[in-house]
């Protein structure tokens, strides 16, 4: 019942135009840099991976924000590089920055990053995940309008963390682009139901890419994919390590990948 009031709400208003989010009009297949980078240590969100990521050739760089115990954003994934437990409690700023990430790495501010990497001239996907489960009263995407040169502003690509902030942030159009995650039994018989509802809601509010988890690939994943490309919506898969694999997806059309191993200089895809 909310899906379908919802799509009332925002109905659908044709093919979005790529040029109101120039990241979706790249040559596809995209690659993204999960977590910074995955080529030196998985999940390190450090300074090292991302200047190894723009090395590689990547033009899409995602970055875990958490916050320190003192509200400060930070590179983290929960604080849990390369999944394991480094801090056992929420640090504080300087507890953070004075512990190397996986024992040899950089840590860094929100606000270092922006400025260490300030002439990188791809995206910024920003996962607010960690702010959201923190639960303190933190307004990342203010933060990040206040803090940001505008044009780095316009060069984020926000990684929602429910469709009604996904909503609210699309209509703001303060970013490249807003991204949201499909739900997770959106291609079985149970869920496949809020496909109609869900294209109208993210064509209405100007949602431009969503994600969906690499899994075994059905037909009703094929229709899920080939539905939200016919609708001008672009297919992130995420957690996709392989070159044979990435081919499988980009059969069934999806165009762009969050990937820890992958990058633009190790694949050539025949068009």
């Amino acid at each position: 019942a909310d899906l379908w009031w919802m799509s009332r709400k925002y109905p659908a208003g044709g093919i979005l135009e790529d040029a109101s989010n120039a990241w979706c009009s790249m040559p596809k297949p995209i690659f993204i840099a999960h977590a910074g980078g995955g080529s030196l240590c998985k999940y390190s969100n450090s300074k090292e991976a991302i200047a190894d990521s723009i090395a590689r050739g990547y033009k899409i760089i995602e970055i875990d924000v958490d916050l320190t115990s003192d509200c400060i954003p930070v590179l983290s994934h929960r604080f849990r590089p390369n999944n394991e437990v480094v801090f056992d409690y929420r640090p504080s700023l300087s507890e953070f920055l004075s512990t190397p990430i996986c024992g040899r790495f950089t840590p860094m501010t929100l606000s270092q990053c922006f400025t260490t990497f300030k002439d990188f001239d791809g995206f910024w996907a920003i996962d607010s995940w960690g702010v959201y489960r923190s639960g303190m009263a933190f307004d990342l995407p203010r933060y990040l309008v206040e803090n940001l040169l505008e044009g780095q502003v316009r060069n984020v690509i926000y990684l929602a963390n429910s469709l009604q902030e996904a909503i609210e942030l699309a209509k703001s159009g303060l970013f490249a682009s807003v991204h949201c995650g499909l739900p997770e039994d959106i291609d079985t018989s149970n869920g496949i139901w809020q496909l109609p509802y869900l294209v109208r809601i993210y064509i209405g509010a100007g949602i431009r890419s969503v994600t969906l988890m690499d899994r075994e690939i059905s037909d009703l994943t094929k229709q899920v994919v080939a539905t939200l490309r016919k609708s001008g919506i672009k297919v992130s898969i995420c957690g996709v390590e392989t070159c044979e694999r990435a081919r499988t997806w980009i059969e069934v059309g999806a165009d762009c990948f969050n990937t820890d191993a992958l990058s633009p200089h190790q694949m050539r895809f025949e068009k």
